[in-house]
């Protein structure tokens, strides 16, 4: 069932944001502009925490929708301090996640951050995890590799 949450969310955020106003007295808030609605949906994102499970789609989300560039730094920042404690075998996905959402600007940045990622794992991994981290990273670069022949601008 917590799988389908995310589903649900980006569908619920995509036929709300049709709305030019969206009534929010049922959640004891006032009503809203498709705007306003956006910026507390965001600063709302930023201060919770975000289960291991959503970040992903969570990420995917936020690609997706057209964010002011404040709250689009905002939201870069909550993702990459939701990451530090990402499952090893989930940082492919991640990546690959950041990469995607580099095409909405940001790019020297999150690329910045993915390499800080590789690093990190790199000094934490002890000798029997550096095999498993070792395919980590060569999945990762595929993801580069793949999204770099899709969008030349990354690459750049």
């Amino acid at each position: 069932a917590s799988e389908a949450v995310p589903e649900y969310l980006n569908k619920i955020f995509w036929v709300i944001m049709r709305e030019e106003t969206i009534d929010c007295r049922e959640i004891e808030l006032e009503t809203m502009s498709r705007r306003e609605f956006q910026e507390y949906i965001c600063s709302r994102l930023v201060r919770v925490k975000w289960p291991e499970s959503l970040i992903l789609p969570l990420i995917e989300m936020i690609r997706e929708f057209q964010f002011e560039k404040s709250e689009m730094e905002m939201l870069i920042s909550k993702i990459h301090k939701s990451a530090l404690g990402l499952e090893k075998t989930k940082l492919p996905a991640y990546v690959y996640e950041n990469l995607l959402l580099a095409k909405k600007g940001f790019k020297s940045r999150i690329l910045r951050h993915i390499i800080m990622l590789f690093d990190t794992e790199r000094d934490s991994a002890n000798p029997e995890g550096r095999n498993q981290m070792l395919q980590i990273q060569g999945t990762i670069l595929l993801h580069f590799d793949f999204t770099i022949k899709h969008d030349h601008e990354l690459g750049c």
